[in-house]
C-alpha cells in the first residue's frame, strides 16, 4: 500500500516537472517569436499563392508605398485639395478672381494646399503677396511642404515693420508697411514686370489683415484697382479672406468685383 502510493506521488511530480519544462519551452518560444518581430529588417520578403497556384514574392518596400499611396488618399489633405479642385474647376479657365473664405482653424493648412495646386495645375509662376507671414517663413514653410518656391514671387509687407534686416534676393519685394496701399499697389506691378516669365496666378494673403491696417472703405477700393489689373493681366487670382460674422459686409461688398466667392470649412 505504502510502495503504490510512493509511486503515484512519484508520477505526479514527473508530470508537474514535465508540465513545467513545457510551459519554460513554450515561454522561451513566445519570447523568441516576440525578439523576431521586434528585431525584424526594414527590408522583407513575403510569399503569396495566386489563383493559379504560382508563389510571387514581393518586396515589402512596395507595400509601404502603397500603403504610403492609400494613406495620401485619405488623409484630410487630400479632401481640401478635391475640395478646391472643385470649386477651381467650376470657375473659368483662363481668368478669374474669387475671393476664398476660410476658418481660422484650417487657414494655413488652405493656403499651402492652393499654392500647390495652382503650381502644379497652371504649370507656371505665381505671385504671393504676404501681408502676414515673411517671405523667409513662407519659403521655409512651403519647402518643408514640398512646394517649389523658386516658382513663387513673393511681395512682402510685412518684414520691414518687425525691424530685422530683411534678407535681399531676387524673388522679393518688399513693402514698408500693409498701410502704405499706394506702395502695395506700385510694389505688386513693379514684381509683375520684373518676373521674366510672367505669372499665371497670383495669391493674395490677406483681405482680413488689411482690414486690420485699413479702414473697410480704402480696401474696397484698392481691391477693386488689383482685381482690375489681374483681369488686365489675364491671370488668376485669389484674394484669401478669414471667415468672420464681423467682416460680412466687406464680403458682400466685394462680392460685386469677384467672379466667385467661395467658402471652404
Amino acid at each position: 500500500m505504502k510502495k503504490k502510493q510512493k509511486q503515484k506521488k512519484k508520477t505526479k511530480a514527473k508530470k508537474k516537472t514535465k508540465a513545467s519544462v513545457k510551459g519554460k519551452k513554450r515561454t522561451s518560444n513566445a519570447i523568441k517569436e516576440l525578439e523576431k518581430l521586434l528585431t525584424k529588417p526594414k527590408i522583407q520578403k513575403r510569399t503569396f499563392v495566386t489563383k493559379e497556384g504560382i508563389k510571387v514574392k514581393t518586396d515589402l518596400k512596395s507595400e509601404v508605398r502603397e500603403d504610403e499611396e492609400l494613406q495620401e488618399l485619405i488623409s484630410p489633405r487630400r479632401g481640401i485639395d478635391l475640395k478646391i479642385m472643385r470649386y477651381l474647376k467650376e470657375l473659368p479657365s483662363e481668368q478669374f478672381t474669387a475671393l476664398l473664405l476660410v476658418e481660422p482653424t484650417n487657414y494655413s493648412k488652405i493656403n499651402y494646399e492652393i499654392v500647390r495646386i495652382l503650381i502644379n495645375h497652371t504649370e507656371g509662376k505665381g505671385l504671393y503677396i504676404t501681408l502676414n507671414r515673411s517671405h523667409q517663413f513662407l519659403k521655409e514653410t512651403l519647402k518643408r511642404e514640398k512646394i517649389d518656391t523658386t516658382k513663387l514671387f513673393f511681395v512682402d509687407a510685412i518684414s520691414k515693420g518687425t525691424g530685422k534686416q530683411a534678407p535681399i534676393t531676387e524673388n522679393v519685394k518688399y513693402v514698408d508697411s500693409p498701410r502704405d496701399l499706394t506702395e502695395l499697389s506700385v510694389a505688386i506691378e513693379e514684381a509683375y514686370k520684373k518676373m521674366a516669365q510672367k505669372p499665371k496666378f497670383l495669391i493674395f494673403d490677406s483681405i482680413t489683415t488689411l482690414l486690420v491696417y485699413n479702414d473697410i472703405s480704402s480696401v474696397e477700393r484698392f481691391t477693386h484697382l488689383m482685381i482690375s489689373r489681374l483681369r488686365g493681366w489675364k491671370i488668376k487670382g485669389i484674394l484669401l479672406m478669414v471667415k468672420s460674422e464681423e467682416h460680412r459686409g466687406v464680403v458682400n461688398s466685394l462680392s460685386q468685383f469677384c467672379d466667385r466667392i467661395l467658402e471652404i470649412l
